[in-house]
């Protein structure tokens, strides 16, 4: 397919999960292949899309010891929510080795539409990998037509971590609405 103007070609497939409060999580994720660029990811959770791509640690500056925060060129990532991800099933090709019920510690910062995701794999043998990753929500109807996929896309579940508040324009019009009809007030009562 072609997403936002690059070409791509889906070589992978994870399907994982993660549990939380005793309820278990599954999301899909697509290898992507650009040939220029290297490697994204298309993130499919209840109906959601992200597009994501690896970010550089050397980018991302912390706001201290709890990591509340994460800024990234110059924006500020609100931490969201920490899980333990394992991999339930592995399809097509991956550029690393992975297996079934792999685990990674995941921390998510959001700052909509775009999240920031920490993944920490400790190897059996000692030492650790640490990535990151920079999503941008997408609509499904935009993949959709990337890939030519058939059919309407399913409706999407609930709301996504980094989804845009669809009522964020409207919101912003009454409150300038809202401080147009106080400034009139203002005026009428300075009048009177």
């Amino acid at each position: 397919g072609h997403l936002r103007g690059v070409p791509l070609t889906c070589v992978g497939f994870l399907r994982r999960a993660c549990v939380i409060e005793g309820t278990t999580y599954d999301w899909g994720e697509y290898l992507l292949m650009d040939p220029k660029h290297g490697f994204r990811w298309l993130v499919e959770s209840d109906g959601h899309w992200n597009l994501a791509e690896n970010v550089s640690a050397a980018d991302l500056r912390r706001t201290g010891a709890n990591d509340k925060a994460i800024f990234y060129q110059g924006e500020s990532y609100k931490r969201f929510q920490d899980v333990e991800a394992y991999v339930q099933g592995i399809y097509g090709e991956c550029y690393w080795r992975v297996e079934q019920n792999e685990r990674a510690n995941v921390a998510e910062f959001v700052h909509a539409p775009f999240s920031l995701a920490q993944e920490i794999q400790r190897h059996p043998g000692g030492g650790e990998e640490v990535n990151w990753s920079r999503s941008t929500y997408l609509g499904a109807a935009e993949v959709w037509k990337a890939f030519s996929l058939k059919g309407d896309p399913p409706p999407a579940q609930g709301i996504a971590s980094n989804q845009p508040n669809p009522h964020w324009a409207s919101a912003r019009q009454l409150g300038l609405w809202m401080l147009a009809a106080l400034a009139l007030l203002f005026a009428v009562l300075l009048w009177n």
